[in-house]
This record gives structure tokens, C-alpha cells and sequence, in this order.
């Protein structure tokens, strides 16, 4: 989960994300084999997305619950804690200036 294109400064986990425009960008991973993990582990650098790679999910949300115990999730690139847990993004909490 995440409200910045990137995590770190250089993880392209939530590429799309806009940190001013109140949603949330989630990027799942479903179950997958060892080399196809490896290969959208390194596309996370790049940015680069691959056309097959079917286990990846993206969606914006206002406000996400999470129940299924036993999954690691990071915002920002932050741990959370354990689930269960809800995380509700606040259009507006803070005032962003445009660069550029």
C-alpha cells in the first residue's frame, strides 16, 4: 500500500500512486513460482510491468481492511502490524506542494 510512486526511493511498488489525490494505490502478489517472484521482484526497480505477469494486482482505494492473518504488509514502505487492521487514506490531511 502506498500513496507515493515509490518505495525507498527507488521500489516501483505502487507506481501510479499520486501522494495528493486521497487514495491509496495497493499492489498485490498472489501465490507464484520461484523465477516468475524473481522476475516482478526486479521489474519492482524498474518500473517496468510485464504483460504476463498475471499474479500482480493494483487497485486505489479511499480505505482498505485487511483480515487474512499471516500476510506481511508494508505501507510506504513501512511494516504494519499483524493483521487484522484498516488503513483509510485522508484527502486533504496534508497540504502537498506540486514540484515541477
Amino acid at each position: 500500500m502506498g500513496n507515493t510512486g515509490r518505495c525507498g526511493g527507488k521500489l516501483h511498488v505502487c507506481p501510479d500512486a499520486d501522494i495528493a489525490d486521497g487514495y491509496l494505490d495497493v499492489t498485490t502478489q498472489g501465490p507464484n513460482s520461484l523465477p516468475a517472484t524473481l522476475g516482478s521482484t526486479m521489474r519492482l526497480f524498474s518500473g517496468v510491468r510485464s504483460a504476463t505477469d498475471t499474479s500482480t494486482r493494483r487497485f486505489r482505494v479511499r480505505e482498505i481492511h485487511v483480515a487474512s492473518a499471516g500476510h506481511v504488509t508494508f505501507a510506504d514502505g513501512e511494516p504494519l502490524p499483524p493483521p487484522p487492521f484498516t488503513v483509510h487514506c485522508a484527502a486533504g490531511a496534508l497540504t502537498v506542494p506540486k514540484v515541477g
